[in-house]
């Protein structure tokens, strides 16, 4: 009877310790699922302030011959939500980068027409906010021009822009960055990086430069 008696205790204080160990074990599966919860919601918000955060940059180069002035344009169009860092811009040809302004105005266009052109050039690198538009080349023509935009573009010196492309390196606040070709209509591609240490390697800037150390030079 004693025996019976001294087990009641020790029986009681096992199944209190079950409860807890139980109670215990919940609590701590409960705030793991709290943890992932948390977790979880904060990817969620970064996915979401990276979405809110995408550049999307649109290249555009042609001719508009409709109405006067006509003209030729290069342009970088950011129609994604985020700000752009357009890193690197280089004109191709045949697939392969040239590095003289001159080789890509060749391409373009005949030669009467660039030196009858007003023309505007500028850098295309750089930042862009959602919505704005960089046009690093600009030729305008007046009604004169009109004669031969129509035979460059009919093909009377040759198929019009033969091989030329476009390529632009760019990046997200959040240092994600693609590459988008004027020829490729599919989504931009996504890259580890547009370059070391974020320095810039724009065709147009240097344009820029080689025209100005050409005047300087004559």
């Amino acid at each position: 009877m004693n025996n019976k008696s001294d087990s009641k205790p020790f029986h009681s204080i096992l199944k209190r310790v079950d409860i807890s160990l139980v109670i215990g074990t919940i609590a701590v599966f409960v705030s793991y699922l709290a943890v992932l919860a948390a977790k979880k919601e904060v990817e969620v918000a970064q996915e979401v302030q990276k979405a809110l955060s995408l550049p999307i940059i649109q290249i555009d180069m042609g001719y508009q011959y409709q109405t006067a002035p006509y003209s030729f344009k290069i342009t970088l169009t950011n129609s994604g939500p985020g700000i752009a860092y357009v890193q690197n811009v280089q004109p191709l040809i045949i697939g392969k980068p040239i590095a003289d302004y001159k080789k890509l105005e060749e391409a373009i266009m005949i030669g009467r027409m660039s030196g009858s052109a007003k023309f505007k050039e500028g850098a295309a690198a750089g930042y862009i906010s959602s919505g704005d538009s960089v046009t690093p080349w600009q030729f305008e023509w007046g009604k004169s021009g009109l004669g031969d935009i129509n035979a460059y573009l009919r093909g009377n010196y040759g198929a019009p822009m033969k091989d030329v492309d476009l390529e632009v390196c760019y990046c997200s606040i959040f240092d994600e960055c693609w590459t988008a070709r004027l020829s490729d209509r599919r989504k931009p591609t996504p890259v580890d990086t547009c370059g070391s240490d974020g320095i810039q390697d724009d065709f147009f800037q240097k344009a820029v430069e080689m025209r100005a150390a050409s005047k300087l030079d004559n």
